[in-house]
């Protein structure tokens, strides 16, 4: 059984505006597709999911590029949140992000 590891949500929104997003406050999150990567490692293994899904909820009504800061404050990141105004687009980058990380573990 797996330990853990890393996923990636792929959201949509439908439309445009702000989001209230903790402690970096209101964002404007265009329309668009949304990539959001965390991390199952560490005690609780893919439980932690539950805390990220709170994140997708809000995201959900969501960003375009990266956001600054979002979701990287236990690492040296500049974001785990991307935009894309193309799903397929996205959803390549993130699968082939994912086959680098595989390959360079492994």
């Amino acid at each position: 059984m797996a330990e853990g590891g890393t996923y990636t949500l792929v959201l949509a929104r439908d439309h445009s505006g702000p989001i209230e997003v903790g402690a970096l406050g209101a964002i404007d999150f265009p329309a668009g597709w949304y990539a959001y990567t965390g991390s199952a490692l560490g005690s609780g293994g893919f439980s932690r999911i539950d805390r990220h899904r709170a994140v997708a909820r809000r995201l959900s009504d969501t960003v375009g590029g990266a956001v600054p800061d979002f979701g990287c404050s236990d690492c040296d990141c500049r974001s785990h949140l991307v935009g894309c105004e193309d799903r397929a687009e996205l959803v390549v980058a993130v699968e082939r992000a994912h086959d680098v990380v595989v390959s360079e573990s492994g």
